[in-house]
Protein backbone atom coordinates (compact mmCIF):
# COMPACT_ATOMS: atom_id res chain seq x y z
CA UNK A 1 0.00 0.00 0.00
CA UNK A 2 1.60 3.68 -1.00
CA UNK A 3 1.71 6.57 1.41
CA UNK A 4 -0.93 8.44 -0.39
CA UNK A 5 -2.89 5.69 -0.62
CA UNK A 6 -2.48 4.85 3.91
CA UNK A 7 -2.49 8.47 4.27
CA UNK A 8 -6.57 8.97 2.83
CA UNK A 9 -7.41 5.63 4.66
CA UNK A 10 -6.55 6.72 8.24
CA UNK A 11 -8.13 10.12 7.55
CA UNK A 12 -11.30 8.46 6.37
CA UNK A 13 -10.82 5.49 9.59
CA UNK A 14 -10.47 8.45 11.40
CA UNK A 15 -13.86 10.32 10.88
CA UNK A 16 -15.35 7.16 11.07
CA UNK A 17 -14.17 6.07 14.59
CA UNK A 18 -14.86 9.30 15.88
CA UNK A 19 -18.04 9.37 14.03
CA UNK A 20 -19.15 6.36 15.49
CA UNK A 21 -17.61 7.42 19.28
CA UNK A 22 -20.07 10.80 18.87
CA UNK A 23 -22.95 8.71 17.86
CA UNK A 24 -22.47 6.29 20.67
CA UNK A 25 -21.89 8.42 23.87
CA UNK A 26 -24.54 10.98 22.44
CA UNK A 27 -28.34 10.77 22.94
CA UNK A 28 -28.15 9.62 18.81
CA UNK A 29 -29.11 6.04 19.15
CA UNK A 30 -28.62 4.52 15.80
CA UNK A 31 -28.44 1.07 15.72
CA UNK A 32 -25.43 1.45 12.58
CA UNK A 33 -22.72 3.27 15.62
CA UNK A 34 -21.06 0.61 16.22
CA UNK A 35 -20.31 -0.73 12.83
CA UNK A 36 -19.11 2.63 11.69
CA UNK A 37 -17.09 2.83 14.75
CA UNK A 38 -15.69 -0.80 13.31
CA UNK A 39 -15.04 0.46 10.18
CA UNK A 40 -13.20 3.46 11.36
CA UNK A 41 -10.79 1.49 13.85
CA UNK A 42 -10.36 -1.12 11.71
CA UNK A 43 -9.11 1.28 9.15
CA UNK A 44 -6.62 2.67 11.74
CA UNK A 45 -5.60 -0.86 12.71
CA UNK A 46 -4.47 -1.58 9.19
CA UNK A 47 -2.66 1.79 8.52
CA UNK A 48 -0.79 0.85 11.63
CA UNK A 49 -0.36 -2.56 10.98
CA UNK A 50 1.11 -1.82 7.36
CA UNK A 51 3.91 0.36 8.41
CA UNK A 52 7.44 -0.68 7.69
CA UNK A 53 9.94 -1.62 10.67
CA UNK A 54 13.03 -1.75 8.03
CA UNK A 55 15.29 0.92 8.20
CA UNK A 56 14.06 2.29 11.41
CA UNK A 57 16.32 3.19 14.41
CA UNK A 58 15.75 0.57 17.97
CA UNK A 59 13.28 4.08 19.50
CA UNK A 60 11.79 4.52 16.09
CA UNK A 61 10.84 0.96 16.21
CA UNK A 62 9.74 0.96 19.45
CA UNK A 63 7.18 3.35 19.19
CA UNK A 64 5.79 2.02 15.87
CA UNK A 65 5.04 -0.88 18.24
CA UNK A 66 3.44 1.29 20.54
CA UNK A 67 0.97 2.61 17.46
CA UNK A 68 0.35 -1.67 16.60
CA UNK A 69 -1.14 -2.07 20.66
CA UNK A 70 -2.91 1.31 20.16
CA UNK A 71 -4.40 0.05 16.62
CA UNK A 72 -5.01 -3.45 18.51
CA UNK A 73 -6.62 -1.70 21.72
CA UNK A 74 -8.81 0.30 19.40
CA UNK A 75 -10.16 -3.05 17.62
CA UNK A 76 -11.03 -4.18 21.02
CA UNK A 77 -12.99 -1.04 22.03
CA UNK A 78 -15.38 -2.11 19.30
CA UNK A 79 -15.60 -5.36 20.01
CA UNK A 80 -16.73 -3.74 23.75
CA UNK A 81 -19.02 -1.52 21.68
CA UNK A 82 -20.76 -4.09 20.30
CA UNK A 83 -21.55 -5.88 23.38
CA UNK A 84 -22.52 -2.89 25.25
CA UNK A 85 -19.64 -2.68 27.53
CA UNK A 86 -18.82 0.18 28.74
CA UNK A 87 -15.10 -0.14 29.27
CA UNK A 88 -14.76 0.28 25.26
CA UNK A 89 -13.77 3.86 27.01
CA UNK A 90 -11.00 2.44 28.67
CA UNK A 91 -9.58 1.58 25.73
CA UNK A 92 -9.94 4.10 23.51
CA UNK A 93 -8.24 6.05 26.25
CA UNK A 94 -5.28 4.16 26.36
CA UNK A 95 -5.16 3.94 22.90
CA UNK A 96 -4.81 7.86 22.92
CA UNK A 97 -2.38 8.23 24.91
CA UNK A 98 0.06 5.95 23.54
CA UNK A 99 -0.87 7.15 20.14
CA UNK A 100 -0.23 11.18 21.51
CA UNK A 101 3.22 9.83 23.57
CA UNK A 102 3.91 8.61 19.93
CA UNK A 103 2.84 11.74 18.07
CA UNK A 104 5.40 13.89 20.61
CA UNK A 105 8.31 11.35 20.72
CA UNK A 106 8.14 10.12 16.94
CA UNK A 107 11.77 12.16 15.32
CA UNK A 108 10.47 14.86 12.58
CA UNK A 109 11.86 13.49 9.84
CA UNK A 110 8.85 10.62 10.13
CA UNK A 111 6.69 13.51 8.47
Amino acid sequence: MNEKAKKILFVVAGIFTLAGAIFHVSSIHWDYTPYLYSIGTAGIAVTYLTNSFQDKSAREKRLQLFLVVAGLLLVISSYLMFHNNQEWIICVLISAILQLYVAFMMPKSQS
